[in-house]
């Protein structure tokens, strides 16, 4: 591997602060160099690796001294001259050059971040219709229960669940929230560690793609809003056939779940339609839920104590891989780029 010198262009400024530095450049005492340096000519040479001479270069120009790197024919012991007089310096090992140079790593930078943007913005793409199971024209079964209400904790903060309903829905996911994220204000306020996510889920008549197609969804942080510029679509999509559905679990497994599920995902939801409530610090809080599916507005959400979650089908999971990939070779790309020696001025 070809090694690398140092040549001072001129005498280094005056000041213990510049012999210093070309000092610890070299790794040798301040008071020999000192005495190397008291006759002149002030030439400085020696065999490093590239990344060890230009990392020298740069210490010497910051501290004003005038230097250049040079490549040298062969790959001769580390040797450092001053003036007349040889001073042997202890150089780390020549070590490999990077990878790939500026352009490769452009390159890679480049690809990883194309994928990153594709793979990101077609991540919550619907399935298509042919994608879509059968499963999803049936209507949620709803079954009174007559179960005491019973404690649970969450977050350090104590609550009391008051089942209602066993409730069984699948439904194919247009929009989600995830109550953990940090722009969610509402629930850290309402100390509701309890509702993980709300997912908005369409079945039936509307799981139609012709229909979603016209139709933008998006969610709040306790609500589900669907928009479309056409009356006709409008006037086709089935209110009673979408709901928003505040999903509540103490189980880490279930939570994890939970928060895994994206739009596109087709899946089974089992478990309670419920009350709960706390009195965590003195401040008391309560939520209700909806049991009926042809009501609208506020209040019209379910609230759903999770006991079992079933992926049926997943959605884009290329384009979610593929964004997953993206921003991988975003790390390594960054990577590469600082292990890039300094550029040659």
């Amino acid at each position: 591997m070809r090694g690398y010198r140092v040549v001072l262009l001129g005498p280094p400024a005056k000041g213990a602060r510049v012999l210093a530095a070309l000092a610890r450049s070299i790794g040798c005492p301040v008071a020999v160099l000192a005495e190397r340096l008291a006759h002149p000519p002030f030439t400085l040479e020696g065999q490093f690796d590239r990344v060890a001479a230009l990392r020298i270069q740069a210490q010497l120009e910051a501290a004003g001294v005038p230097c250049l790197v040079e490549p040298l024919p062969d790959e001769s012991p580390a040797v450092a001259t001053a003036g007349r007089a040889a001073l042997e310096i202890r150089s780390p090992p020549l070590s490999p050059p990077p990878p790939l140079g500026p352009l490769g790593v452009r390159l890679v930078l480049g690809v990883a971040l194309s994928l990153f943007v594709v793979g990101g913005s077609l991540r919550d793409r619907l399935p298509p219709q042919t994608a879509l199971l059968p499963v999803l024209a049936e209507e949620p079964e709803q079954q009174a229960v007559d179960l005491p209400p019973f404690e649970t904790e969450v977050g350090g903060v104590l609550y009391t669940i008051e089942p209602l309903y066993r409730y069984r829905i699948q439904g194919l996911v247009v929009t989600r929230h995830d109550s953990s994220h940090w722009m969610d204000y509402v629930h850290a306020r309402w100390n509701d560690h309890l509702n993980v996510v709300d997912l908005c889920v369409v079945w039936g008549v509307n799981a139609d793609r012709t229909l979603l197609d016209e139709i933008e969804f998006s969610s709040g942080q306790f609500t589900c809003y669907f928009q479309t510029d056409s009356r006709a679509v409008y006037q086709r999509f089935d209110q009673s056939r979408i709901s928003n559905n505040h999903l509540l679990t103490d189980d880490a497994k279930i939570a994890d779940t939970l928060r895994q599920v994206r739009v596109g995902d087709q899946l089974q939801i089992d478990g309670y339609l419920v009350k709960y409530r706390h009195n965590h610090d003195g401040q008391p809080f309560e939520r209700g839920t909806s049991i009926r599916r042809d009501d609208t507005g506020n209040g019209a959400c379910e609230t759903l104590f999770v006991t079992e979650l079933t992926p049926l089908r997943y959605g884009s999971r290329f384009w979610r891989l593929l964004m997953g990939l993206g921003w991988l070779l975003l790390g390594v790309g960054g990577w590469l780029w600082w292990r890039l020696p300094p550029r040659l001025h």
